[in-house]
């Protein structure tokens, strides 16, 4: 970690329908910081993660990026595995699709093969790459959803529940892969479940007991 500010959400309040799951809640990440979030089913954590990547919008307060009060234009490049139960598998994409939903928006498309090849080899996906997703199992597929997110090298990597649908080898490679994305710099916000598996890894756990 650098100690210089990514984001800071301030008294901010926020939820679906008449209901804020959170009121009045601030938070700071540093940039280069491996944030661990734990707590109970239905606690708030991926209603969190879903407020600072703008997924759900603030009803009061502010999320600021850089420090920089009144530019909300300004913000990092973001990659996020949502969790699975959220994704229609039989939805007609082929795996190399989904990972190269990735870079839309990204500007040098001369880089784009080379960069979904590297997530692909690096998750051990590969030989996947011409498969429709409804061909895929559980684990595989959770694969396949963090190459999309780690493909373009964003700076702020939000993870909800990646261990997921993962044997004992997957869930290796894939604590591997967040871990060497941390070395290089980039900021993790991590959702689990397992408290000890996190521990090991992030520099703060934020628990939403």
């Amino acid at each position: 970690m650098n100690g210089s500010l990514l984001l800071s959400l301030k008294s901010a309040s926020f939820g679906y329908g008449p209901k804020n799951v959170f009121k009045d809640y601030s938070l700071d990440i540093v940039r280069g910081e491996f944030l661990g979030i734990v707590g109970r089913n239905g606690g708030g954590k991926s209603t969190l993660v879903k407020a600072i990547i703008g997924l759900l919008p603030l009803r009061s307060g502010s999320l600021t990026f850089y420090n920089r009060e009144g530019m909300p234009c300004v913000r990092p490049s973001i990659g996020y595995l949502p969790q699975l139960n959220r994704i229609d598998r039989a939805f007609p994409i082929r795996v190399e699709e989904v990972i190269r939903s990735g870079l839309l928006g990204e500007g040098n498309r001369g880089s784009h093969k080379e960069l979904l090849a590297g997530a692909a080899s690096d998750l051990r996906i590969t030989d996947l790459l011409k498969r429709p997703i409804s061909d895929l199992s559980g684990g595989q597929l959770q694969r396949v959803l963090l190459a999309r997110a780690i493909v373009s090298c964003p700076e702020l990597l939000v993870l909800d529940e990646p261990n997921s649908y993962l044997d004992e080898s997957a869930e290796a490679l894939v604590q591997q892969t967040v871990s060497q994305r941390h070395k290089d710099g980039a900021t993790i916000l991590l959702i689990s479940h397992d408290r000890e598996s996190i521990g090991q890894q992030a520099d703060r756990i934020l628990s939403l007991d």
